[in-house]
Formats: structure tokens, C-alpha cells, sequence
């Protein structure tokens, strides 16, 4: 069992100001989420954003635009 602090470089930080913010109470459809269940950057700088509610993964620029939407339900148990 590990009980010690992380030293500060493996400290993460978090700013008081985002420095991208995707969605919103005014965003365009692909950017509207419901419930989102993970999101993480891809070496290339994209975002993927995996929306629960519609069952889509859903591709962001690093800057935040829409690039495309993968996915959705399907018909039956364990489908995608």
C-alpha cells in the first residue's frame, strides 16, 4: 500500500480559467451532451467525447470544433 504524497511533477493543476470549453447551454447539436461517460485528448490532439445517452463517440478538434460523430444506437442488446 502506497500511502505517500505524489511528488509535484506528478501533481496535476487545474487553472482557474478553461483553456477550451465544448457544449453548453447555446451549443450546436454535435457539442450538446446529456451524459457524458469519458473524454480524453488523442495524441493528435483531438478530443473524443463518448455521449451515454445516444450511444456516440464523438470527435472534436484541439481547438473544440465538431469533426465528426461515430456511433449511435443500435437495435438490439449489445449493439452499437
Amino acid at each position: 500500500m502506497n500511502t505517500s504524497f505524489p511528488s509535484p511533477e506528478d501533481r496535476w493543476v487545474v487553472e482557474a480559467e478553461p483553456f477550451l470549453s465544448i457544449g453548453g447551454v447555446s451549443a450546436d447539436p454535435p457539442a450538446m451532451f446529456t451524459d457524458v461517460t469519458q473524454a480524453t485528448r488523442l495524441r493528435d490532439g483531438r478530443i473524443a467525447i463518448l455521449e451515454n445517452e445516444t450511444s456516440e463517440l464523438r470527435f472534436f478538434a484541439a481547438r473544440g470544433e465538431n469533426l465528426r460523430t461515430a456511433g449511435g444506437r443500435g437495435e438490439g442488446p449489445g449493439e452499437f
